[in-house]
């Protein structure tokens, strides 16, 4: 067995094991071991109540700071890649958790064929946004920025911003 850690959230309980747990985990795993740190917590309790309140007005606000930036708009401080590849890139974030990097850093958290996404940190702290949320600015990028290239082929490179001091970045770059 590999020893496991996890911290996070179940509905409004905070859960944090570490303990040696088989390997690969089960949901049910992580859940049996949430249960013994928080007695009180259950599940389908937990989610009936998120269904009740799953109303939109009780969804928080999301913090993009749009529209993305283009790179022909901007000077072409990047080289553009192939939206085929980023595509790829944004269904493989999808289906992530979280995408950490460091305080005044950048982090390739997509690339294949040299068609990378990077999510760039401008705070003092380490982020863990949700990968499926930064995909959704790599695609808010394509949508605005892919342009059909003299290479007979859709491209783009650009970049989007998010008010809490990150952003994605989707370019060309060594895998």
């Amino acid at each position: 067995m590999l020893p496991t850690i996890f911290l996070g959230l179940f509905g409004i309980a905070t859960a944090d094991i570490n303990a040696p747990l088989p390997y690969p985990i089960s949901d049910l795993q992580i859940y049996e071991q949430a249960k013994i740190a928080n007695g009180d917590f259950d599940v389908d309790e937990q989610l009936s109540a998120n269904i009740a309140t799953g109303s939109p007005e009780k969804l928080n606000a999301r913090n993009k700071s749009p529209p993305p930036l283009c790179n022909q708009n901007i000077g072409n401080p990047w080289t553009p890649t192939d939206v085929l590849y980023i595509n790829n890139g944004i269904t493989y974030l999808r289906g992530k958790g979280s995408c950490g990097v460091n305080p005044r850093s950048c982090a390739r958290i997509s690339c294949s064929y040299q068609a990378a996404i990077f999510l760039c940190n401008d705070r003092n702290d380490f982020i863990a946004p949700s990968c499926a949320y930064l995909a959704s600015y790599a695609q808010d990028i394509v949508n605005r920025c892919q342009f059909f290239s003299s290479f007979k082929k859709w491209q783009v490179a650009g970049q989007e911003f998010d008010t809490d001091n990150y952003n994605v970045v989707v370019r060309a770059a060594a895998c």
